[in-house]
């Protein structure tokens, strides 16, 4: 996912994102975006806050970067696609 390029986010992997090991804080203030794009851009920029593997902490950011990596993928499975739609939606909108 090119557009998550903040400094130390290169070596996160989507296996880090799932296993809550992505070193990203476990939230940010979504709620205060006026829309889902700010929201988005939000999570995209933002930085780890421990280094990624050193620990396990629950992050939504994780949830919301998976399901981006999701919606960009060349062809994702449509049942895949129809539930992460519903769960992006209920975060961010």
């Amino acid at each position: 996912m090119p557009e998550f390029n903040s400094p130390g986010t290169h070596p996160i992997t989507v296996r880090h994102l799932l296993t809550h090991t992505s070193g990203l804080r476990g939230t940010l203030p979504l709620k205060d975006a006026p829309d889902s794009a700010t929201a988005l851009t939000m999570v995209l920029t933002t930085v780890p806050v421990a280094p990624v593997g050193s620990r396990m902490v629950y992050s939504d950011l994780n949830a919301i970067l998976l399901t981006n990596t999701t919606w960009t993928s060349p062809k994702p499975p449509d049942a895949v696609l129809d539930f992460l739609t519903a769960v992006y939606a209920a975060i961010l909108d």
